[in-house]
């Protein structure tokens, strides 16, 4: 190891601005510089450093250049490996005063391990995650590293010290020279204002996530989800019109059968890039088709009526629960003329019979059913002419008609059109219910069976249709 006291040294330290060119700078800045006059006798010329200097310029104020001269002409190996040694060039900067040849660097910068070009900036080693730049002037034998000011967080006074290791010593010890070699070299630059930090923005991250693969046509909105790390309001463009659009940050409204492709991107600000443009997909399939099903329209026949019986309400409906209508086909003895609640109310106007035909228009899931049947509406009888001084006699009390009761169905997979004894029609073979009856349908896959009990059940393997 070299001693210091094999150094002799001549320190001339300059910490102010300067008007006249510098070998590194074109404009006036601040410089601090060390020089060495004497060198180790076993350390080759090309190795010896005789001045280290700092700057930085009103220029460049961003910018802080460490640059070391020296004795000999350097060549472009001058800091790659020779033989068995490694010569490299170090700069180490100190943000507090260390004490005397003592190393206690914050930042190290060395120079890498491939060939210098002239002029030709390349990256150094740092410690620092902002990384430095090193070149050399080959003819005037200088080697300079250079970093930025703000990214570094350095302050405006700081000191610095400059190290060449040639490990070149042929006794194999570690031959290298320090300046200064007391004590390192302090570093003002106040005077040169530091630009306001500018932060490296950030990338974005965004994603959308459609909430299902597939959807049918049988609904009409699919959902989604983004994600983003910045923060900031993503912009969303469905990219297929034909089958989708896009209605609001969570929902698309589903137009036809294909792939829905929707773009995501998102502007940047201060802190943020702006994205790239990102996609997600799903499919859109046909409606599922569903067979649909029959309906039974059912008629609960009245007790007797009269002409003067007035409006009646009359228990028709079907086993889907849909809302039936209900026509006259005698409106001279009774009308429907009531809406829905009442569209079962009949009005009656005389004696005869009151013929009506009864539907339901079905939907998406039930087939349309109609059938058609008929009430009798009974006279009032008068009272017979009284004679002359005596009490007319009492009307007689007209005898209850026999009148089917029970429930009747008027249309379904056993329709029928009629069924009272009064004169009704049937259309299809009549299925009028003795009175307490009841009927249900059973199903066991495609096949159907009804039965007609007081208390009916299916048959084994079979379930009640609903």
């Amino acid at each position: 190891m070299l001693s210091k006291s094999h150094l002799a040294l001549m320190l001339t330290l300059v910490i102010a601005p300067f008007s006249t060119p510098m070998a590194f700078s074109a404009d006036p800045g601040i410089r601090a510089s060390t020089e060495i006059s004497s060198f180790p006798g076993n350390l080759e010329t090309q190795h010896r450093a005789r001045a280290f200097e700092v700057s930085a310029t009103f220029n460049n104020p961003d910018l802080v250049t460490f640059s070391a001269t020296f004795a000999g002409d350097i060549s472009a190996n001058s800091f790659m490996p020779a033989g068995n040694a490694t010569p490299t060039m170090k700069v180490k900067i100190f943000y507090s005063q260390p004490g005397s040849g003592a190393d206690y660097s914050n930042i190290t910068i060395e120079t890498p391990k491939i060939p210098f070009q002239n002029d030709t900036k390349i990256d150094a080693i740092s410690t620092n995650s902002c990384g430095a730049k090193t070149w050399m002037n080959k003819g005037a034998g200088i080697v300079y590293f250079e970093i930025n000011r703000n990214c570094y967080d350095l302050p405006d006074k700081f000191y610095s010290a400059l190290y060449v290791d040639s490990d070149l010593n042929k006794s194999g010890a570690v031959d290298y020279v320090y300046l200064p070699a007391s004590s390192s070299l302090t570093v003002d630059i106040t005077k040169i204002p530091k630009p306001a930090k500018v932060l490296p923005k950030k990338d974005q991250v965004i994603a959308g996530y459609p909430a299902q693969q597939s959807y049918t046509l049988d609904v009409a909105t699919a959902y989604f989800s983004t994600s983003t790390n910045s923060g900031l309001p993503i912009q969303i463009i469905g990219k297929t019109s034909a089958v989708c659009a896009v209605t609001s940050s969570t929902t698309i409204s589903l137009t036809g059968t294909g792939t829905c492709v929707v773009a995501l991107s998102a502007p940047g600000n201060d802190l943020w890039n702006p994205s790239p443009e990102v996609s997600f997909s799903f499919n859109i399939l046909p409606k599922k088709v569903i067979p649909k099903v029959d309906q039974n329209l059912y008629f609960n026949r009245p007790g007797t009526l009269y002409e003067n019986s007035g409006d009646q309400r009359l228990d028709i409906y079907t086993d889907t629960k849909l809302e039936v209508k209900v026509v006259s086909s005698t409106p001279d003895v009774c009308l429907f003329p009531y809406s829905a609640p009442d569209n079962t109310v009949v009005k009656i106007y005389r004696s005869g019979t009151c013929a009506f035909t009864v539907s339901q228009a079905g939907n998406e899931r039930y087939n349309p059913s109609q059938g058609s049947t008929s009430i009798e509406i009974y006279a009032i009888a008068k009272p017979a002419p009284a004679k002359t001084g005596t009490k007319p006699a009492p009307a007689p009390i007209p005898e209850k008609p026999k009148t089917p009761e029970g429930l009747q169905i008027l249309s379904g997979s056993s329709s029928t059109s009629g069924g009272s004894k009064a004169g009704a029609s049937a259309a299809n073979g009549g299925n009028v219910l003795k009175f307490g009856e009841k009927k249900i349908i059973c199903r066991n896959g495609t096949k159907t069976v009804t039965v007609t009990k007081k208390n009916p059940t299916c048959p084994k393997g079979y379930t009640e249709k609903k």
